[in-house]
């Protein structure tokens, strides 16, 4: 989150992708990092993931799907 803050967006993507998988806040996190670097398709593809998540119960999701849905839309 540090180096998502501090716009570092190749430290972020990789700190992301050695976090929790099964929580969907992290692929939009992801796809916020790769659309700062400027990779709209790896960004869409990260927000389709967080969008389309499939768990039986997880608030995590509540917070990011609609976010991820509409970051995926305008790409």
């Amino acid at each position: 989150m540090i180096a998502l803050k501090d716009k570092d967006y190749k430290k972020a993507i990789s700190e992301f992708q050695n976090s929790n998988m099964q929580n969907p806040q992290t692929y939009f996190y992801i796809a916020k990092a790769y659309l700062g670097d400027g990779n709209t398709a790896e960004a869409k593809k990260y927000a389709d993931m967080c969008a389309n998540f499939n768990a039986l119960i997880n608030i995590n999701q509540a917070f990011a799907r609609n976010k991820a849905e509409q970051m995926a839309t305008s790409l």
